[in-house]
């Protein structure tokens, strides 16, 4: 089954310190719409019940204790409200979100900087036969340059996924990713990227778990100061319990205006 998702995202955000306190308010909004998904029988299916708005508001408060170290904590609130009431199974799966965390954000220069943070998430939601999906979340990133001209970056990233398959709430996704861009000439540069994914299915036995491992390489030649050719070669695995698994390589080719 081949379905496009077409996502839209914005947000605003305002930064403010009040001498050591440092404060920061954010709002975010997310359009989802689905295109009809294609069977191996030639037919079609609607995935309009999986549009949806999401939609969050989060307030941070951080603490200089120095130039390099801020300790912070941070809340947000948010509401995801979907098209259609109620999904083809009958479920109702409009949610309320609410999240919490704390941690501690690193900035020694432009060779390394970062932060790392540890919380809690939940996601409520409108029909009572849906069990609240909740995690416990960690989240952070390190940006590394160790020469001129070379970065690297690693992240970690905690996702969670509402489902529609019939009385399934939805996934913990848990990614670890890295990558490395080098400027091999002055607009010549190469790419890097790897990434493991953890999709974990809380308190459900319909559904298997299942790791996905990603690796790829890619070029960007800028051909003059407004526009880039970039190539990309892309390699994923992904294992599920019980299944034998599956491989997909992609190949893509494009072109990138600036001004």
């Amino acid at each position: 089954m081949q379905s496009g998702i077409h996502q839209y995202t914005g947000g605003l955000s305002v930064e403010h310190d009040f001498g050591r306190l440092r404060g920061t308010i954010a709002a975010d909004v997310t359009r989802a719409q689905y295109s009809d998904a294609e069977l191996s029988d030639g037919t079609s299916l609607a995935l309009s019940d999986r549009d949806r708005w999401a939609g969050e508001l989060r307030g941070r408060v951080g603490y200089e204790i120095s130039p390099a170290l801020t300790p912070f904590i941070e809340v947000a609130i948010g509401k995801i409200t979907y098209d259609e009431k109620r999904d083809t199974s009958g479920y109702a799966r409009s949610a309320d979100t609410y999240a919490a965390r704390a941690g501690v954000a690193a900035d020694f220069g432009d060779k390394l900087k970062g932060e790392l943070g540890i919380g809690y998430e939940r996601q409520r939601f409108e029909d009572s036969r849906l069990d609240d999906l909740a995690a416990v979340t960690v989240d952070g990133n390190v940006t590394w340059s160790p020469r001129q001209g070379t970065d690297v970056d690693v992240g970690l990233s905690t996702t969670i996924d509402p489902s529609t398959t019939a009385g399934l709430n939805g996934s913990v996704i848990y990614t670890l990713n890295s990558a490395v861009q080098h400027q091999l000439r002055s607009n010549l540069v190469l790419r890097l990227a790897n990434a493991v994914e953890w999709t974990q299915y809380p308190g459900s036995a319909s559904s298997e778990d299942s790791i996905t491992y990603t690796t790829g390489a890619g070029l960007t030649w800028s051909i003059n100061r407004y526009l880039d050719l970039t190539t990309d070669l892309e390699y994923e695995r992904k294992e599920q319990n019980g299944s034998s698994g599956s491989d997909v390589l992609t190949t893509s080719i494009g072109l990138t205006a600036k001004r």
